[in-house]
């Protein structure tokens, strides 16, 4: 079994992400056996996981070992104001 919420494509590069919900207490080490495993499938190079909250020292370990970047805090925060301020419309002055 293998999950991934999103598959991105750039070119020749695959991406996939996965997000877990940010009531989760803390990500364990399985999310990020099913993404790596998601991205063996899919042929992806990239792999993303999104943590809205704690990860554990276990799975911190595991995406090192296999290639998963973990995006949290201050990066996740600056990358969400970036896509705030994209996909708000500029306003115009009468």
């Amino acid at each position: 079994l293998f999950r991934a919420d999103l598959v991105a494509r750039k070119g020749a590069t695959t991406t996939v992400v996965a997000y877990k919900r940010w009531k989760v207490a803390q990500a364990g080490v399985i999310p990020m056996k099913e993404l790596h495993e998601a991205a063996r499938v899919l042929g992806a190079s990239g792999r993303a996981y999104i943590a809205g909250g704690e990860v554990s020292a276990t799975a911190r370990q595991y995406a090192e070992q296999h290639g998963v970047d973990i995006i949290e805090g201050p990066a996740l925060a600056k990358m969400l104001a970036w896509s705030l301020v994209r996909l708000t419309p500029k306003s115009k002055s009468l």
